[in-house]
């Protein structure tokens, strides 16, 4: 059940870091990806959360990878819900 507590303290934290970075920075691809990695790892930093002996951060530094991962399927979500709440619906 770890891997859940865990989850739910990132996903908030990096939807936080993807939605902080779209609007602030002017850069594309791996380099905002690297921009959001690098504030979620400030965060987790700043809030000094500890799982067992590991730090936060030192837990994403471990998965960068997977957390690059779910960056790149956030933003996929993130974008493809705007689209659909600005799409008007169909009538059939």
């Amino acid at each position: 059940m770890g891997w859940a507590l865990l989850g739910l303290k990132f996903i908030p934290m990096l939807v936080h870091a993807i939605t902080s970075t779209e609007k602030k920075s002017t850069k594309k691809g791996p380099e905002k990806q690297d921009e959001a990695l690098e504030l979620m790892r400030e965060l987790l930093t700043l809030s000094q959360i500890k799982t067992s002996s590991t730090t936060d951060s030192e837990v994403v530094s471990r998965t960068e990878p997977e957390t690059r991962a779910l960056i790149n399927a956030m933003v996929a979500y993130l974008n493809a819900t705007r689209d659909a709440s600005e799409t008007p619906a169909k009538i059939q």
